[in-house]
Order: C-alpha cells, then sequence, then structure tokens
C-alpha cells in the first residue's frame, strides 16, 4: 500500500511539474503578460467557449483521455492538460471525502456487528457522517472528469488561436496611391 502511494504522489509530482514548466512558457504570450499565473485558467474560460469545441488533428490535448484519467484517479485529468493546481485540488478533496466515509463505515460495522448490541442512536450519527461524504465523494469524482474533459478543450482552443494563421485583406487609402492586397498573419 505504501508502494502504490508513493507511486502515486510521484506520479502527480513528475506530471504537475512538466504542465507548470508548459504553464510558465505560455504565461510569457504578450496577450496575456498581466495576468496571474492563479486566474490564467479563468482567463481562458471567459474568452473561449468549451461548448462550441470539435476536436481536430493536431489538438494538444484529448478531452476523452482526460476524462479517462480523471476516471481512474481524480485530478489526474487536469494535471495532464496543463492545470496541475486543478488536479491536486480535486484529488485531495476525493481522498479527504473517501477517507472520511470509509472511516464512518468502520465506525458503523464496529458498533453493529462486532459488539454485538445495535444501539440505533450511536451508529445514527454515523450513518448520516457516512451518507453525506459518500455523496461528496461521487460529486467530486464526477465534477473531476466533467471538468477534465472541459480543462483539455478550453486548452486546445487557447492552442489554436495562439497558433493560428490567417489571410486577412488590406486596402491602404491613406495615401495619394491606392494599394490592396492579402496580408498573411502567422501567430507564434
Amino acid at each position: 500500500m505504501k508502494k502504490l502511494m508513493f507511486l502515486l504522489i510521484g506520479m502527480f509530482l513528475s506530471i504537475s511539474l512538466f504542465s507548470q514548466h508548459e504553464k510558465i512558457s505560455t504565461l510569457k504570450d504578450p496577450l496575456y503578460e498581466n495576468i496571474k499565473p492563479s486566474t490564467f485558467f479563468q482567463q481562458k474560460k471567459t474568452k473561449y467557449d468549451y461548448k462550441n469545441y470539435i476536436w481536430q488533428p493536431g489538438d494538444r490535448y484529448n478531452p476523452t483521455v482526460a476524462g479517462v484519467c480523471s476516471f481512474f484517479i481524480p485530478g489526474l485529468g487536469q494535471i495532464a492538460t496543463g492545470e496541475p493546481g486543478r488536479g491536486i485540488v480535486f484529488f485531495l478533496g476525493f481522498t479527504t471525502s473517501t477517507a472520511v466515509f470509509y472511516s464512518s463505515l468502520i465506525k458503523i460495522a464496529e458498533s453493529e456487528y462486532e459488539f454485538g448490541k445495535s444501539d440505533g442512536e450511536s451508529s445514527s450519527g454515523h450513518k448520516a457522517t457516512a451518507l453525506f461524504s459518500g455523496m461528496i465523494t461521487t460529486a467530486i469524482w464526477i465534477g473531476s472528469i466533467i471538468d477534465a474533459t472541459n480543462c483539455a478543450k478550453i486548452n486546445n482552443l487557447y492552442f489554436r488561436d495562439k497558433h493560428k494563421v490567417s489571410i486577412e485583406p488590406n486596402i491602404n487609402f491613406l495615401s495619394s496611391d491606392i494599394s490592396y492586397g492579402l496580408s498573411l498573419k502567422f501567430n507564434f
């Protein structure tokens, strides 16, 4: 069990360090140079609508893979899509609520079955805690899956916008010679 925990912690740290390196390199973008890193995703979320997203070849993150990652380990999909802070919050929330859920189940089992007494009043508080923490755990798990897919979509839309090629008409009436043509614009 300890080996599994160390493996999971090592995996989270390595993915979050890689994602943090990508996040720092994207913060050098002149469009986002005045934005604090903690609000960077919120700014992208207000600019891009993930509901109109259609996956295209060449997108950096796959929303399905992000959702599957968060299905197995809540928060891993967010970390894999470049949002390590969000992923760690989902993981810690899920593990905390799961620990409360299982500890209350153990206390219910001890009070009812091990001692041979069925004192309804002593275990009713544990039953309510188990029910509430089970609902919280399920909500965090489902929310992590949905949020991971949305993070992948929003980050893909951001990178599409950052690396796009546009052709714009150019007509100049201000000088004595009227010039017109097309200008090609690359964003890197």
